[in-house]
């Protein structure tokens, strides 16, 4: 696969996933109830990149061992948990901005 149908193909998830949150939308009772959607979602997103590590540092070691039957294996763990890691990513900034939409609708409505 090159550059570009990964790219592709990552952004078909994120355009997917936006469709998603956008649609199931809830409006947010609190900026604790914000904070705890943020922290659990940021969460997520930092242990697909603690997974991507792994199979980088597995990666690394099939390098050292010679095992070069598993390089791809390992790197193709990589690339599939670093594309899940951008998609937790993708729902964290998307939390952030449905967040500061709420915030803003809310003061609006105390304006008036």
């Amino acid at each position: 696969m090159k550059s570009t149908g990964l790219l592709h193909d990552v952004q078909k998830v994120v355009r997917h996933e936006l469709e998603r949150i956008n649609t199931d939308r809830a409006p947010l009772h609190s900026p604790r109830e914000a904070y705890a959607i943020l922290k659990e979602k940021s969460e997520d997103a930092r242990d697909k990149c603690n997974q991507t590590e792994h199979f980088i540092q597995i990666f690394r070691e099939r390098i050292s061992t010679r095992t070069d039957a598993y390089y791809v294996e390992a790197l193709m763990f990589a690339r599939d948990c670093a594309i899940e890691c951008a998609v937790e990513a993708i729902r964290v900034a998307i939390a952030a901005q449905n967040t500061a939409d709420c915030i803003e609708k809310a003061s609006k409505q105390e304006e008036v």
